[in-house]
């Protein structure tokens, strides 16, 4: 029974494991044919597909997994089986098939199978031999038969169709199958559609460093070439790339970052695509520079981020902050010049460096293995402390070459450290001044004055010249301070020749511009003549005659312009003359006193009287129009006068100068060649010495002959200046001397020249001898001429002060005739006659007095003024008398007695100045030309001199028969009644109580002057002419012989007033003494004050050398009233 058991459960053994091989069988079939048929389709999908590589993997993918899965399913799992791997079909379910298979068995062996299981249970007879019997019976049959192979057939016509299509496609196009599945399994390969054209790659780089460039070139070859070629970079949109020459394109990857993916593109058509691996480069992230500035420049510190360049002042000092990327390695050079490098942390780098010079700072970054290196530059740009700048323009005063004002700027970029003007000494020494300037200025304008009167005298000698500049420091603190200098400019003093030469061109100018003048005044008193001719014809003025009215005004103002240039120019010229060469006081005494008379030329009254001429044309007012342009005929007449005699006076004064300097020329020349011998007698060591000084003699005694040769053309000049004047001097006869002093000259050079000192040194003696005579000579002269003016001139000054006397006498005794005689009285005729006798003793007084005038500068211009007055208003006088108008004669006879008083107090005064000048004055010395001064008189004597005055008018007032009780006061006689004429000793006593009174006045004026300006004297200057003006008024009534209790009560004001000012003056004084206690602690005058006090001299002298303009009568009696104090 076991073994009939045995050989069943072998045989259903053997019929699973056929089971198993049948199912293997079919599952293999099942798969080839599902396999086949997957494989061609995808094969052909993708062979017209022509799919990327992200679809091919897909596709890959996919044939990977059906292929599997139906591997698994049909052939793995029964072969695992078959191998008795996993779960197998049981007996029980191999009986099932098998009873299924055979009929006869059906559920036999499945029954057996059951019993067997129970008889395993429990060991029942009956059962077992139920089982042996039915084993006995299914022993025969074979199993396996079940298992029927050839049912596989069926699915081996499905495996067919597939594998016949596969075959087909291979015989027919096996590329569609082979091309296909190798790009399938090659699915991460990129393979180019097949096109009628080659991507060919000419430049590609498989590897690039980070942030570089890459260039891509590709070449297409093929029978038909697109005009277009793309690249695509990661799958992104395609880049049109530049045709390059014939089918040839390139494309350049700009700053790559990462890894790309290159395919090139052309008519739809794409090459395989290209890797570009990057490596990553070391990087420099941030870059920032904190600039520290140099103090000096006082700016603050900045901070530059991540800039290729900046610009930065020099000395700046650089703290360098760097970030990096990728960077294991970091260091820094500047221009080549490593610096030091501090490490925060992975990323943050330091550096410090100070720079002076412009460059580039290279910062340097390196990979961990050092291949990769980066380096990033920042340019430094320096600014440097620039050289300050200067400009200067000078401006030379017009009046003083010595005075030289200078403007200028100065720049600098960061400021200063001084401004100094600089000059050369005659040592060859550099003298500095020092300008102050802002200390925070950066631009600045700057003003100096550089007067050289204040220079050494040997400095601004004639003929030496010196150099000066102007310097700028600037503060540069990183170098040191710079400098910068203007030109350099050389002042010469000129030379004596030169000045005398400039000085005779402007002399010329000025006597031609005079003589105009003297031509455009008597053409102006033509036209007022015709003028007025016009007026006396015509009713009432006409167009014509206004506009011819303001011809005449624009000539009178004409002349006065061009006379007062003319003032001007010859200032400028005296100044001029000694700026640089000492002067005779003399002559410069001389200069000052005609610029006094030409300043008087043109006065006040003749403004006012154009300003009254316009205004009565505006008004049409004939009759004073008349008498006004009369008045301008008078005026132009004495203007003319003036010019005449001042064109005299400047010609004597250019014959004196010239004189002066030929007298100092020939005593110059004198000295030099006194000198010159004793050089040639000097006898010399060695024999090339004695030669070179023998040539240097030479060159010398040519010189002096030269100068010798200027000197006779001097004097020839002197000869022509002498015959111009009106009355030449007597010139002294140096013809002789001249030739003798020449002719040694010469034969002095020539000896010198042949060596033969001795003799040389002879002749040179001869020659300084013959100019001595010379200087001798002309200083004689010069003596000479100015004694015998003096004396002439005095002389003269007396016949006309005597003539004035008498005409003064004759006059009063006219107007007393007068006063007495009936205007139809046959004897009025007569006295009408015998003033216009008066009137022609006047005109030859007039006459001698101008030409005396034209030669004596120390009468003064209203001496002529006032002679002109009496001879106007003599004629006048004689008009009035032809017409009988006894009040108008009157008037003008008082006017005529007036001035006559005026004129003989003025020549008196010259008198008296020309007397003191004699006896004071010896040649050689200052002359003093103005004598008195410094002799007046305080307070307290003017007092003195006041009280007694008042004394005697008091006195007088009492004799006066209106002074009675009950007479009225004023009731005194007028001018021009009977019995109050000058020939009463009343008369005479006021006369002098009028003179004494102006003296007084004047005194008053000159301790005034003394006090200073009356905008200085503060409540006293006030005062002083307040009391002027009070005794003025005394002298108005004392000389219109009018006494009354308003003059003595003025008188009483006088006296108080002076009382006051008599105390005010000790409180001065007492303040002066206390003040002076302290002298030695006050400091030296600023310059300022010193040009007032200088201004303040020259306006006293000024004052002093006018005769005051007195109305009492004759100034001799003033002289006299003060000699005998």
């Amino acid at each position: 029974m076991e073994n009939t058991n045995n050989i069943l459960k072998e045989k259903l053994a053997q019929f699973i494991r056929k089971y198993y091989v049948n199912q293997l069988l079919k599952g293999g079939l099942i798969f080839l044919a599902f396999s086949v048929a997957f494989f061609v389709f995808v094969s052909v999908f993708e062979h017209f597909g022509r799919f990327s590589t992200s679809v091919r993997t897909v596709l890959f993918v996919s044939l990977i997994v059906v292929s599997g899965f139906t591997f698994w399913k049909y052939i793995a799992v029964s072969l695992f089986k078959l191998l008795d791997f996993g779960k197998r079909i049981s007996n029980e379910q191999a009986a099932v098939i098998i009873g299924k298979h055979f009929p006869n068995i059906k559920d036999k062996l499945l029954n057996t199978l059951e019993l067997q299981n129970q008889s395993s249970v429990s060991a029942n007879a009956l059962v077992i031999a139920s089982i042996d019997q039915r084993e006995k019976e299914l022993s025969p049959v074979p199993f396996s038969v079940a298992i029927d192979f050839k049912k596989n057939l069926r699915y081996a016509r499905y495996t067919a169709i597939p594998v016949f299509i596969l075959l087909l496609i291979l015989i027919i196009s096996p590329s569609i199958i082979t091309d296909s599945t190798s790009r399938i399994v090659q699915y991460n390969t990129h393979f180019e559609a097949p096109a009628p054209f080659d991507f060919n790659v000419q430049k590609i780089q498989e590897s690039a460093i980070q942030f570089s460039d890459v260039e891509l070139v590709v070449e297409l070859s093929g029978s038909k070439i697109p005009n277009v070629c793309y690249v695509r970079l990661n799958d992104g949109a395609s880049l049109k790339m530049v045709k390059d020459g014939n089918n040839r394109f390139a494309f350049t990857i700009r700053n790559i970052e990462k890894t790309h993916e290159v395919v090139f593109e052309a008519g739809g058509f794409s090459s395989r695509p290209y890797i570009i691996e990057v490596t990553p480069k070391p990087v420099v992230e941030y870059i920032a520079a904190q600039a520290s500035f140099p103090k000096y420049i006082e700016r603050e510190n900045e901070l530059f981020e991540n800039r290729s360049s900046f610009l930065i002042p020099a000395g700046t000092n650089l703290e360098w902050n760097i970030e990096t990327k990728n960077t294991n390695d970091f260091s820094a050079a500047f221009n080549g010049e490593n610096i030091d490098v501090n490490q925060k942390n992975e990323k943050k780098f330091t550096a410090q460096n100070r720079i002076l010079n412009a460059g580039e700072m290279v910062f340097y970054s390196k990979n961990s293995d050092g291949s990769l290196v980066d380096s990033s530059t920042v340019r430094v740009q320096i600014i440097k402390d620039q050289m300050p700048l200067i400009t200067n323009q000078q401006f030379i005063d017009t009046l003083s070459s010595k005075l030289l004002y200078f403007r200028g700027t100065i720049n600098d970029d960061y400021g200063f450290t001084a401004l100094n003007f600089v000059y050369q000494d005659n040592e060859n020494k550099l003298k500095k001044t020092k300008i102050t300037i802002p200390g925070n200025a950066k631009d600045f304008e700057y003003f100096f004055t550089w007067n050289l009167a204040q220079m050494p005298d040997s400095l601004l000698k004639p003929g030496v010249s010196f150099n000066y500049y102007f310097e700028v420091w600037d503060n540069d603190g990183v170098n040191g301070a710079k400098a910068s200098r203007t030109a350099i400019r050389e002042f010469k003093v000129p030379s004596k020749k030169e000045i005398q030469e400039k000085s005779s061109e402007k002399d010329k100018k000025i006597k031609n511009d005079l003589e105009a003048s003297i031509e455009e005044a008597k053409k102006l008193q033509e036209n007022i003549d015709k003028l007025n001719k016009k007026l006396m014809e015509k009713k009432a003025i006409s167009w014509e005659e206004k506009k011819e009215v303001e011809n005449l005004l624009n000539q009178q103002k004409n002349l006065q312009n061009r006379f007062e240039k003319i003032k001007r120019e010859n200032e400028i010229n005296n100044f001029k003359k000694s700026e640089f060469t000492k002067a005779d006081e003399r002559i410069m005494e001389k200069q000052k006193q005609l610029e006094e008379l030409m300043e008087k030329v043109m006065d006040e009254e003749t403004k006012k009287l154009l300003e009254d001429l316009k205004k009565l044309m505006e008004k049409n007012d004939k009759k004073n129009l008349q008498e006004k342009l009369d008045e301008l005929k008078l005026k132009s007449e004495d203007v003319e006068k003036e010019l005449d005699r001042s064109l005299e006076l400047f010609k004597q004064l250019e014959f004196d100068l010239k004189m002066q300097e030929t007298i100092d020329e020939i005593k110059e020349l004198k000295e030099e060649q006194q000198k010159l011998k004793e050089k040639t007698e000097e006898k010399q060591n060695k024999k090339a010495d004695e030669q070179k000084a023998n040539e240097e003699n030479l060159k010398k005694q040519e010189e002096l002959n030269k100068k010798m040769t200027d000197l006779e053309k001097k004097l020839d000049n002197l000869e022509k200046t002498n015959k111009e004047l009106e009355k030449p001097n007597d010139m002294p006869d140096l013809n002789q001397e001249k030739k003798e002093a020449k002719e040694n000259m010469e034969k002095a050079k020539e000896e010198l020249s042949q060596g033969k000192k001795k003799d040389a040194a002879q002749s040179q003696d001869k020659a300084k001898e013959q100019l001595e005579k010379m200087e001798q000579k002309m200083k004689a002269a010069q003596e000479k001429m100015e004694q015998e003016q003096q004396q002439e001139d005095l002389e003269a000054l007396r016949r006309l002060r005597q003539n004035l006397m008498q005409l003064s006498f004759d006059q009063e005794g006219l107007i007393e005739k007068i006063r007495n005689t009936n205007l139809r009285d046959p004897m009025y005729v007569e006295h009408t006659k015998e003033q216009m006798r008066l009137s022609d003793n006047s005109k030859m007084i007039e006459d001698s007095l101008f030409a005396l005038s034209k030669r004596n500068m120390n009468i003064q211009a209203t001496v002529n003024k006032e002679i002109s007055a009496i001879n106007n208003n003599m004629e006048k006088a004689i008009r009035a008398m032809e017409s009988r108008k006894s009040s108008e004669v009157m008037n003008r006879q008082q006017y005529v007695m007036t001035s006559i008083n005026n004129l003989a107090l003025m020549l008196d005064e010259s008198i008296q100045r020309a007397q003191k000048q004699k006896s004071s004055k010896k040649f050689g010395k200052k002359s003093c030309s103005k004598p008195g001064r410094g002799m007046g008189k305080s307070m307290s004597e003017i007092k003195k001199l006041q009280k007694q005055l008042s004394d005697q008018i008091k006195d007088m007032q009492s004799k006066k028969p209106g002074s009675k009780p009950g007479d009225k006061p004023g009731q005194g006689k007028k001018p021009g009644e009977k019995g109050s004429g000058r020939g009463s000793k009343a008369g005479e006593a006021m006369a002098k109580m009028a003179a004494q009174q102006a003296a007084i006045r004047e005194e008053l004026r000159r301790l005034s002057d003394e006090m200073g300006k009356p905008g200085q004297q503060g409540g006293a200057g006030k005062e002083m002419k307040r009391l002027q003006d009070l005794m003025e008024k005394n002298e108005e009534d004392l000389v219109n012989m009018k006494l009354d209790q308003e003059t003595i009560n003025r008188q009483e004001e006088i006296m108080t007033r002076m009382l006051e000012s008599e105390k005010a003056e000790r409180e001065r004084e007492y303040d002066n003494k206390r003040e002076s206690k302290t002298a030695q602690d006050i400091s030296s005058p600023s310059t300022d004050f010193l040009k007032y006090q200088e201004e303040k001299r020259k306006q006293v002298e000024l004052l002093e050398t006018i005769p005051p303009n007195l109305k009492p009568f004759y100034r001799n009696l003033v002289n006299e009233y003060f000699n005998n104090l």
